[in-house]
């Protein structure tokens, strides 16, 4: 699920706090919390959007801004209009907020939801049938099994998923924050 890195202050100190992007819509605010849901269909002449595009497995997400927004995508104005975001894209926002886009999934067993071709697991190369408990490994898309008979995923002796170099561990936290950006 993608989320925004939004830099709060408490305390007197600056934190990055992780923000869901779980709905479809999300306008910007000039003020804390700076990003609140929103309903596509009306707010979409209130000022800049982020909106949610789904394709059959991916999805992608779109800077919506209207004329005259004064807003920076790393680095560059957006003054066409719309813009798509990529991973690790940062926004500045007319006042000098900092926000930071990211695709990046943290790790979590689920059912398989099925795929249009055999879909085989990672590490064992068994077929993994719909339904069965299993990891889509957050940083190359490959599927693992995870279940008592097959525990592919946090398979015993290993530490990264079998494609790639994404931790197995348990509690995984992100890879990337923008700390120290």
């Amino acid at each position: 699920m993608a989320h925004l890195w939004i830099q709060r202050s408490g305390d007197g100190v600056l934190n990055w706090a992780m923000v869901p992007l779980a709905g479809q819509a999300y306008r910007l605010m000039s003020a804390e919390p700076y990003v609140r849901r929103a309903d596509a269909a009306s707010d979409c002449l209130e000022g800049e959007l982020l909106t949610r595009i789904m394709r059959e497995t991916t999805e992608d997400w779109l800077l919506l801004t209207p004329p005259g927004a004064r807003l920076w995508v790393n680095g560059q104005e957006e003054f066409l209009g719309v813009c798509v975001l990529a991973d690790r894209d940062e926004i500045r926002l007319q006042h000098g907020q900092r926000l930071y886009f990211s695709t990046e999934r943290l790790t979590q067993v689920t059912s398989f939801p099925g795929s249009d071709h055999e879909a085989l697991c990672g590490r064992c190369r068994q077929p993994i049938r719909k339904g069965t408990p299993a990891v889509l490994c957050p940083n190359c898309g490959a599927w693992s099994h995870q279940t008592e008979e097959l525990p592919c995923w946090r398979y015993e002796g290993s530490s990264h998923c079998p494609l790639c170099d994404q931790s197995n561990a348990v509690e995984v936290d992100f890879r990337w924050s923008p700390i120290g950006v």
